[in-house]
């Protein structure tokens, strides 16, 4: 059986990753830190190997890596706290930087790297689609989070260049069940609560289990050195917000977040963190990220790899009602089924 390291598995993506690779013909070795929630992978733990370090202990397990075959990458830092920049340069990027030596100097056979659509160029026209071709462009709107992401593409584009078999997976803006209090499923609890504010901006959207298919799909593959859009649909954010509404029998909202509006919040938010010693929930750069347009092209994925997307209002009503079910049951996470 192939043995597949991966970095991120008890994570959100990570772990329909995981998922879909222990019901294949595969041997998985996973990352975990001592503080990881297992919530997301406790029914098939058993079926993992788990190593207990950090994705920034990667030097320290050269002996780990051998008789590895492949490595998919889903391991990163997500935030847009500005304390947590220096954070996400070395989680981001210099583990990355690690990760791809690690497979050189071992000879891995393949690596597939989770990147993200904040990874990649913007066009002026906001009405310009968006595909794999684009080059990166400095831009003051570009957040933190998307410049390591990109600093660590350079890392696996490296890699390719020294030998490495390599594929590059950049999702659009990932929706699913997870743990309902980080990354993209905490908007279900969030506006499960009620919410009057949309953003009017619009982004790419996809389903948590298609990113996961797709990037099993590129590892399987013969294709090397080639980036993937992974995104099913463009769409507004007020529709993603009026969808999650509905799902929750909600009113949709109907406050635009206007520049004046988001620095109100912004300024709100700084003040309410300061006061509790609590994180940022609303900054300046995530707000002002929500309010730009981009679309984002999926034809490669779908040409070269045989991807198929779910509809996301599904996505949207099977997580909202996971989440239901799991307020009832006393659980703070959700798992959709493949």
């Amino acid at each position: 059986m192939p043995r597949v390291f991966v970095t991120g598995a008890t994570g959100f993506l990570g772990s329909y990753i995981t998922r879909l690779l222990v019901t294949g013909d595969y041997e998985v070795v996973a990352l975990k830190r001592t503080t990881s929630s297992m919530n997301m992978v406790s029914d098939i733990a058993s079926k993992v190997e788990w190593i207990e370090r950090d994705l920034m202990d990667l030097m320290t397990m050269d002996d780990l890596f051998t008789g590895v075959d492949g490595i998919i990458h889903a391991g990163a830092l997500v935030s847009f706290q500005p304390k947590e920049r220096n954070q996400m340069m070395a989680v981001n990027v210099e583990a990355t930087s690690d990760l791809i030596n690690l497979a050189l100097r071992k000879k891995v056979s393949r690596f597939v790297h989770i990147s993200s659509i904040a990874a990649l160029g913007r066009h002026k026209d906001p009405n310009q689609i968006i595909d794999e071709s684009i080059s990166w462009t400095d831009h003051p709107d570009n957040t933190m989070y998307g410049i390591t992401k990109h600093l660590a593409e350079k890392e696996v584009w490296r890699g390719a260049a020294e030998g490495l078999s390599t594929i590059i997976i950049n999702p659009s803006l990932i929706l699913g069940a997870g743990q309902w209090d980080g990354g993209s499923p905490a908007i279900m609890k969030r506006m499960a609560k009620g919410n009057p504010f949309y953003p009017q901006g619009a982004t790419g959207v996809v389903d948590v289990r298609d990113v996961a298919a797709l990037t099993v799909k590129a590892y399987e593959s013969d294709i090397s050195q080639e980036r993937f859009i992974a995104s099913a649909e463009n769409v507004s954010y007020r529709w993603i917000c009026d969808t999650i509404a509905a799902a929750f029998d909600n009113k949709a909202p109907t406050i635009p977040l206007n520049g004046v509006l988001r620095l109100t919040l912004a300024s709100a938010d700084w003040c309410r963190a300061a006061l509790t010693r609590g994180k940022r929930m609303a900054t300046r750069e995530n707000l002002r990220s929500s309010g730009r347009t981009a679309q984002y092209d999926n034809q490669k994925s779908i040409a070269l790899l045989g991807a198929t997307y779910r509809n996301v209002m599904n996505t949207i009503q099977e997580s909202a009602d996971l989440y239901k079910n799991s307020r009832h049951d006393g659980k703070d996470f959700g798992i959709l089924e493949f």
